[in-house]
Protein backbone atom coordinates (compact mmCIF):
# COMPACT_ATOMS: atom_id res chain seq x y z
CA UNK A 1 0.00 0.00 0.00
CA UNK A 2 1.27 3.61 -0.83
CA UNK A 3 0.68 4.90 2.37
CA UNK A 4 3.15 1.88 4.01
CA UNK A 5 5.77 3.43 2.26
CA UNK A 6 9.74 3.70 3.16
CA UNK A 7 9.40 6.94 4.11
CA UNK A 8 6.74 6.53 6.52
CA UNK A 9 8.68 3.59 8.27
CA UNK A 10 11.38 6.19 8.69
CA UNK A 11 9.61 8.30 10.08
CA UNK A 12 7.76 6.04 12.12
CA UNK A 13 10.68 4.41 13.55
CA UNK A 14 12.40 8.32 14.26
CA UNK A 15 9.08 9.03 16.83
CA UNK A 16 9.45 5.70 18.36
CA UNK A 17 13.58 6.27 18.98
CA UNK A 18 13.07 9.60 19.96
CA UNK A 19 10.15 8.32 22.61
CA UNK A 20 12.64 5.66 23.66
CA UNK A 21 15.49 7.32 24.07
CA UNK A 22 13.82 10.22 26.25
CA UNK A 23 12.04 7.46 28.28
CA UNK A 24 15.66 6.21 29.44
CA UNK A 25 17.10 9.40 30.19
CA UNK A 26 16.86 10.85 34.02
CA UNK A 27 13.82 13.33 34.52
CA UNK A 28 15.95 16.37 35.29
CA UNK A 29 18.26 15.29 32.85
CA UNK A 30 15.55 15.77 30.23
CA UNK A 31 11.92 16.79 29.92
CA UNK A 32 11.25 18.63 32.90
CA UNK A 33 13.91 20.98 32.69
CA UNK A 34 14.84 21.10 28.56
CA UNK A 35 11.11 20.93 27.41
CA UNK A 36 8.96 21.79 30.41
CA UNK A 37 10.97 24.12 31.79
CA UNK A 38 11.05 26.38 28.02
CA UNK A 39 7.35 26.55 28.61
CA UNK A 40 7.46 27.89 32.06
CA UNK A 41 9.94 30.42 30.68
CA UNK A 42 7.72 31.36 28.04
CA UNK A 43 4.93 32.21 29.98
CA UNK A 44 7.23 34.03 32.65
CA UNK A 45 8.08 36.08 29.73
CA UNK A 46 4.77 37.02 29.16
CA UNK A 47 3.79 37.76 32.36
CA UNK A 48 6.91 40.25 32.63
CA UNK A 49 5.99 41.79 29.19
CA UNK A 50 2.71 42.56 30.22
CA UNK A 51 4.40 44.20 33.89
CA UNK A 52 6.28 46.62 31.96
CA UNK A 53 3.36 47.69 30.30
CA UNK A 54 1.34 48.05 32.60
CA UNK A 55 3.77 50.19 34.83
CA UNK A 56 4.20 52.53 31.18
CA UNK A 57 0.58 52.58 31.19
CA UNK A 58 0.26 54.06 35.15
CA UNK A 59 2.75 56.38 34.93
CA UNK A 60 0.54 57.64 32.18
CA UNK A 61 -2.57 57.66 33.88
CA UNK A 62 -4.03 55.39 31.11
CA UNK A 63 -7.28 53.62 32.77
CA UNK A 64 -8.35 52.36 29.06
CA UNK A 65 -4.76 50.95 28.47
CA UNK A 66 -4.84 49.42 32.26
CA UNK A 67 -8.01 47.75 32.27
CA UNK A 68 -7.15 45.83 28.98
CA UNK A 69 -3.85 44.70 30.41
CA UNK A 70 -5.14 43.51 33.46
CA UNK A 71 -7.28 41.40 32.00
CA UNK A 72 -4.45 39.62 30.09
CA UNK A 73 -2.30 40.16 33.18
CA UNK A 74 -4.86 37.49 34.86
CA UNK A 75 -4.82 35.45 32.09
CA UNK A 76 -0.75 35.59 31.78
CA UNK A 77 -0.81 34.35 35.49
CA UNK A 78 -3.16 31.91 35.29
CA UNK A 79 -1.41 29.85 32.32
CA UNK A 80 1.81 30.29 33.82
CA UNK A 81 -0.17 28.44 36.96
CA UNK A 82 -1.05 26.10 35.03
CA UNK A 83 2.40 25.13 33.06
CA UNK A 84 4.05 24.78 36.42
CA UNK A 85 1.25 22.48 38.18
CA UNK A 86 1.66 20.01 34.57
CA UNK A 87 5.21 19.93 35.13
CA UNK A 88 5.23 19.26 38.81
CA UNK A 89 2.40 16.22 38.00
CA UNK A 90 4.71 15.58 35.09
CA UNK A 91 7.58 14.98 37.73
CA UNK A 92 5.94 11.65 39.84
CA UNK A 93 4.16 9.91 37.16
CA UNK A 94 6.34 7.13 35.45
CA UNK A 95 6.85 7.08 31.74
CA UNK A 96 4.93 5.79 29.60
CA UNK A 97 6.45 2.36 27.57
CA UNK A 98 7.09 3.64 23.38
CA UNK A 99 4.58 2.43 20.79
CA UNK A 100 5.71 -0.28 18.74
CA UNK A 101 6.13 0.64 15.12
CA UNK A 102 3.21 -0.96 13.78
CA UNK A 103 1.26 1.14 16.13
CA UNK A 104 2.72 4.14 15.32
CA UNK A 105 2.23 3.69 11.48
CA UNK A 106 -1.44 2.71 12.16
CA UNK A 107 -1.31 6.51 13.62
CA UNK A 108 0.09 7.89 10.60
CA UNK A 109 -2.90 5.78 8.60
CA UNK A 110 -5.77 7.20 11.00
CA UNK A 111 -4.26 10.91 10.55
CA UNK A 112 -4.93 10.32 7.02
CA UNK A 113 -7.76 9.15 7.08
CA UNK A 114 -9.23 11.40 9.90
CA UNK A 115 -7.84 14.74 8.02
CA UNK A 116 -7.91 13.78 4.18
CA UNK A 117 -4.84 13.11 2.53
CA UNK A 118 -4.85 16.13 0.53
CA UNK A 119 -4.43 18.49 3.92
CA UNK A 120 -1.71 15.96 5.36
CA UNK A 121 2.25 16.18 4.06
CA UNK A 122 4.74 13.52 5.77
CA UNK A 123 8.20 15.15 4.60
CA UNK A 124 11.16 13.33 6.44
CA UNK A 125 10.58 14.09 9.87
CA UNK A 126 8.08 16.41 9.63
CA UNK A 127 4.50 15.81 9.82
CA UNK A 128 1.90 18.60 9.08
CA UNK A 129 -1.71 18.94 9.19
CA UNK A 130 -3.57 21.28 7.75
CA UNK A 131 -7.18 22.63 9.29
CA UNK A 132 -10.00 24.28 7.90
CA UNK A 133 -10.72 28.09 8.14
CA UNK A 134 -10.85 28.87 12.06
CA UNK A 135 -13.63 31.35 12.89
CA UNK A 136 -14.12 32.03 16.17
CA UNK A 137 -16.89 35.17 17.51
CA UNK A 138 -17.19 36.66 13.53
CA UNK A 139 -13.34 36.96 13.51
CA UNK A 140 -11.41 35.06 10.51
CA UNK A 141 -8.32 33.51 12.03
CA UNK A 142 -7.75 31.60 8.75
CA UNK A 143 -6.80 27.87 8.21
CA UNK A 144 -4.27 26.72 10.07
CA UNK A 145 -0.89 24.06 10.18
CA UNK A 146 0.02 21.68 12.92
CA UNK A 147 3.13 21.06 12.62
CA UNK A 148 5.02 18.42 14.42
CA UNK A 149 9.13 17.37 13.96
CA UNK A 150 9.52 14.20 15.06
CA UNK A 151 13.38 14.71 15.65
CA UNK A 152 12.42 16.97 18.60
CA UNK A 153 9.66 14.64 20.33
CA UNK A 154 10.38 14.48 24.02
CA UNK A 155 8.72 13.93 27.04
CA UNK A 156 7.04 15.97 28.33
CA UNK A 157 6.06 18.00 25.55
CA UNK A 158 7.42 21.79 25.40
CA UNK A 159 7.39 24.08 22.50
CA UNK A 160 10.11 22.71 20.32
CA UNK A 161 8.12 19.81 18.44
CA UNK A 162 4.99 21.11 18.35
CA UNK A 163 4.23 24.21 16.08
CA UNK A 164 0.69 26.04 14.94
CA UNK A 165 1.58 28.12 12.10
CA UNK A 166 -1.11 30.63 10.71
CA UNK A 167 -1.59 30.02 6.70
CA UNK A 168 -3.45 32.94 5.99
CA UNK A 169 -2.42 35.25 9.32
CA UNK A 170 -4.87 37.82 10.64
CA UNK A 171 -3.06 38.56 13.65
CA UNK A 172 -4.08 40.47 16.67
CA UNK A 173 -3.81 43.98 16.14
CA UNK A 174 -0.12 45.42 18.09
CA UNK A 175 0.41 41.62 18.81
CA UNK A 176 1.70 40.59 15.61
CA UNK A 177 3.36 37.36 16.94
CA UNK A 178 -0.27 36.16 18.60
CA UNK A 179 -2.23 34.43 15.44
CA UNK A 180 -5.24 32.84 17.29
CA UNK A 181 -6.26 33.93 20.79
CA UNK A 182 -4.77 30.49 22.60
CA UNK A 183 -0.98 30.97 19.73
CA UNK A 184 1.86 33.04 19.84
CA UNK A 185 4.89 33.09 18.40
CA UNK A 186 3.10 29.69 16.71
CA UNK A 187 3.04 27.80 20.15
CA UNK A 188 -0.35 26.64 21.57
CA UNK A 189 -1.29 27.45 24.96
CA UNK A 190 -3.16 23.93 25.42
CA UNK A 191 -4.34 24.88 28.84
CA UNK A 192 -7.06 22.36 30.14
CA UNK A 193 -6.05 20.14 27.13
CA UNK A 194 -2.23 19.94 27.87
CA UNK A 195 -2.88 16.46 29.90
CA UNK A 196 -4.17 14.78 27.36
CA UNK A 197 -1.48 16.31 24.63
CA UNK A 198 1.38 14.97 26.86
CA UNK A 199 -0.29 11.70 26.97
CA UNK A 200 -1.29 11.43 23.61
CA UNK A 201 2.80 12.45 22.44
CA UNK A 202 3.81 10.12 25.12
CA UNK A 203 1.66 7.00 24.44
CA UNK A 204 2.65 8.25 20.34
CA UNK A 205 -1.07 8.19 20.14
CA UNK A 206 -0.31 10.86 17.38
CA UNK A 207 -3.88 11.08 15.45
CA UNK A 208 -5.29 12.20 18.87
CA UNK A 209 -2.75 14.54 19.35
CA UNK A 210 -3.38 16.65 16.12
CA UNK A 211 -7.55 15.86 16.99
CA UNK A 212 -6.83 17.64 20.20
CA UNK A 213 -4.83 20.26 19.14
CA UNK A 214 -7.71 21.24 16.42
CA UNK A 215 -10.23 21.11 18.89
CA UNK A 216 -8.48 23.56 20.78
CA UNK A 217 -7.77 25.90 17.80
CA UNK A 218 -11.51 25.84 17.59
CA UNK A 219 -12.37 26.87 20.96
CA UNK A 220 -12.52 30.18 22.82
CA UNK A 221 -11.67 30.91 25.90
CA UNK A 222 -11.49 34.64 27.03
CA UNK A 223 -9.97 33.71 30.53
CA UNK A 224 -6.29 32.07 29.04
CA UNK A 225 -6.26 34.06 26.02
CA UNK A 226 -3.48 35.34 24.80
CA UNK A 227 -5.43 38.77 23.37
CA UNK A 228 -9.17 38.48 23.54
CA UNK A 229 -11.22 38.26 20.61
CA UNK A 230 -12.32 42.17 21.71
CA UNK A 231 -9.82 43.67 21.40
CA UNK A 232 -8.33 41.86 18.16
CA UNK A 233 -8.83 45.31 16.41
CA UNK A 234 -8.20 48.48 17.56
CA UNK A 235 -5.89 51.44 17.49
CA UNK A 236 -2.10 51.53 18.54
CA UNK A 237 -1.57 53.60 21.43
CA UNK A 238 1.78 55.51 21.02
CA UNK A 239 2.82 55.78 24.65
CA UNK A 240 2.55 51.64 25.77
CA UNK A 241 2.32 50.46 22.38
CA UNK A 242 -1.40 48.59 23.39
CA UNK A 243 -4.07 48.48 21.00
CA UNK A 244 -7.18 49.24 22.81
CA UNK A 245 -10.51 50.52 21.33
CA UNK A 246 -10.38 54.18 20.04
CA UNK A 247 -12.73 55.32 22.73
CA UNK A 248 -10.37 54.19 25.34
CA UNK A 249 -6.82 56.19 23.79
Amino acid sequence: MARYDRGRWRLAGVVRERLTARRGEVMFESGLVSAGGSYVTAACRRVMDIELRMTRARQRRMAGAMAVLRRRYEAALHLLRQDTELQIKLAREPLPRPPALRQIMAELAAIEDEFGAANITFAGEVIRVRTDRIELEEVDLGPFEMVLDASELGYPLGPGPLRVVALEPNPAAGERHVTHPHVSDEHLCMGDAAGPIQLALAQGRLCDLFLVVRSVLNTYNPDSAYVRLDEWSGEPCTDCGLVVAAAEI
